[in-house]
Order: structure tokens, then C-alpha cells, then sequence
């Protein structure tokens, strides 16, 4: 679980809650105010699993009301929440990208929630490692509100530079 002002971040595999990595991202010129963090789960498929398809979710869970929306963008999947001047971006590498980059043949899909994003991961994924990028500023305004997406988006494709940290 990683905690955030919003409330916590939390996934679930088949509705069951489930560990994962998470590492501090450090700032950069394009988001230069956000807390940003990069959060990895590892799956891999049993030889005895007899479900065709699993399903990976990552939540905000929240206990008020905010708006929410959609926020996708070139070979990102993202959920924005915004409440009181503050924003949270959960991010995912869309499936089709993720063909390209590592062959994976776009063996999962992503959906929507009203409090997160939801991974179907189909029949043919043996062993893959699902990153997610959560990032949330105060304060937003016209200005400065695309840093939690590009935070996010940076934080999914950054393979150095971070603080480790785990759960």
C-alpha cells in the first residue's frame, strides 16, 4: 500500500489484495513540484492456474467524493482525481505499447474504473512485470495541472534515477 494526501493506493489481483515495489521518483524540470512514485507487481501465471483470465486493479481508495476523469495520451492509460486545488494521475503503459517495446503481442487491456485503472490480463501472459506511475501536486492551476501526467508518464518509463523504497 503507498499512502497519499488523497488516501491510499492499493492493488488487487482477482480481488484479492496483492503486494508490489514502489520507488520514489525524483523531480525533473518538466514536474518540478509533484511526488511521484513508480510502482511495480510482478505476475506470473501458475502451471496449475486454470483461469483464462486475471484481473489486476490499481485503486485510490478514497472516502470522499472527487472528480474524476480520463487523462490518456501517446502510449499512456491514466485516471486523473482532482479535489480542493490538488490532483492524483495513476498511469499505465497502454497494452499496445508494450508490444512494441518488450514483444509482449498486447496480451492484456486496460479499463476504467471510477477509482483507479483496471489490467485484463489474458490466458497467454505467463510471467510480466505491470508498472504503474502515481503522482499527485498541490496547488494545481492552468499552468501546472499536466504535471501529474507527465510525472506519471516519466515515472512508467524510467529505468534509472530512483530512490528505493519498499512496502
Amino acid at each position: 500500500m503507498l499512502k497519499t494526501p488523497f488516501g491510499n493506493i492499493r492493488m488487487f489481483l482477482d480481488k484479492k489484495e496483492v503486494e508490489f515495489n514502489f520507488s520514489k521518483i525524483r523531480n525533473s524540470k518538466s514536474f518540478l513540484k509533484t511526488e511521484t512514485y513508480l510502482l511495480k507487481y510482478e505476475f506470473k501465471k501458475e502451471k496449475v492456474d486454470k483461469i483464462n483470465k486475471h484481473f489486476l486493479k490499481c485503486i485510490l481508495e478514497i472516502d470522499f467524493g472527487c472528480k474524476s476523469y480520463i487523462e490518456s495520451g501517446e502510449r499512456l492509460e491514466a485516471i486523473s482525481f482532482e479535489i480542493n486545488n490538488e490532483k492524483l494521475t495513476i498511469g499505465t503503459t497502454s497494452g499496445l505499447s508494450m508490444a512494441e517495446v518488450d514483444g509482449n503481442n498486447n496480451d492484456f487491456d486496460v479499463e476504467y474504473l471510477k477509482n483507479g485503472i483496471e489490467i485484463a490480463i489474458f490466458e497467454k501472459t505467463r510471467h510480466q512485470i505491470f508498472s504503474f506511475g502515481v503522482s499527485f501536486l498541490e496547488n494545481i492551476n492552468v499552468e501546472n495541472e499536466v504535471q501529474t501526467w507527465l510525472a506519471a508518464d516519466y515515472a512508467i518509463n524510467l529505468k534509472e534515477r530512483v530512490n528505493k523504497c519498499q512496502n
